[in-house]
């Protein structure tokens, strides 16, 4: 008996040493499963916030993507707009260079023609010195008939008849032609960048007595304009190069060639101060032999 009682003892002591045994280790268990579960919880938790920033940066990188796409898009509108302004600008530069070009341009024409006008009105002046100068000097044969006067714009014409210049049937001056002429370059001297046209005209007479030297008029009308620009150039310095001698003959008529008189007024010279051509340059005037 007692030792059934002893190893009931035994057995109950084991039993309740198994069962404090397991029930520490189920408050064990009880707690590592509710630090478990706490655990779980917070790492839920945290997976749930970290679910949320997730989201919110997935939602922030797509705003910043969309963003950065619309900021692209003002980036490439901006490039295009610069380089349209940058084209916009040398175009503006070029249209103003050309506009600069022809400003200048019109300034040297608007110089030149000021030059020009200057030059035109200083040749008007001398012209209408010389004409004053020629009515002084010629007031005698002005009255007679003898020496006529015309000023046309930039022209001036001085038309003697051959009586007071030339004997009869020849083509030599006479003293008092060369007289005469001595007045003409006195009178003209002074008119600077004017071709001086000598004109020599007859009337309708055949030649006759002097055939052998002028067998037309065309020869006697040269012979004359030509001895007219010789003393001119010998005796009164005038330039050669201003100086031109025409033969007119008897083809340009003043007056009727059926009457004494109108013969007269036709056998004429007849000088011509007009404007230089434009290709040649005046030279300068020689001071005449003393």
């Amino acid at each position: 008996m007692k030792i059934v009682n002893l190893i009931l003892g035994i057995v109950c002591a084991i039993a309740f040493g198994g069962a404090a045994m397991l029930y520490s280790q189920k408050s064990k268990a009880v707690k590592a499963g509710d630090e478990s579960l706490a655990k779980v919880a917070t790492l839920e938790a945290r997976l749930t916030d970290l679910q949320a920033k997730h989201t919110a940066l997935t939602g922030d990188r797509d705003k910043v993507a969309a963003a950065s796409g619309e900021l692209a898009d003002q980036l490439t509108g901006a490039e295009a707009q610069a380089r349209q302004a940058l084209l916009d600008l040398e175009r503006e530069k070029s249209q103003n260079e050309g506009i600069k070009l022809q400003n200048d341009a019109m300034e040297q024409q608007l110089q030149g023609l000021s030059v020009a006008l200057r030059s035109k009105e200083q040749e008007a002046g001398q012209l209408a010195d010389a004409r004053r100068r020629l009515i002084g000097n010629f007031t005698k044969e002005l009255r007679s008939r003898e020496v006529q006067i015309t000023q046309l714009g930039d022209s001036l014409s001085l038309e003697m008849v051959g009586g007071i210049l030339f004997h009869s049937g020849h083509a030599g001056l006479s003293d008092q032609g060369m007289e005469m002429l001595g007045r003409v370059g006195e009178a003209i001297k002074g008119v600077a960048g004017k071709q001086i046209r000598i004109e020599g005209h007859t009337d309708s007479v055949p030649i006759r007595r002097r055939k052998a030297m002028y067998a037309t008029n065309w020869e006697l009308s040269a012979a004359r304009a030509t001895n007219v620009v010789r003393y001119l150039v010998d005796q009164l310095g005038v330039a050669p190069e201003r100086l031109e001698a025409a033969a007119m003959s008897q083809y340009h008529p003043v007056a009727d060639n059926g009457t004494s008189e109108g013969r007269a007024k036709n056998r004429r010279i007849v000088i011509k101060l007009a404007p230089m051509p434009a290709s040649a340059a005046p030279a300068p005037e020689q001071p005449a032999d003393e």
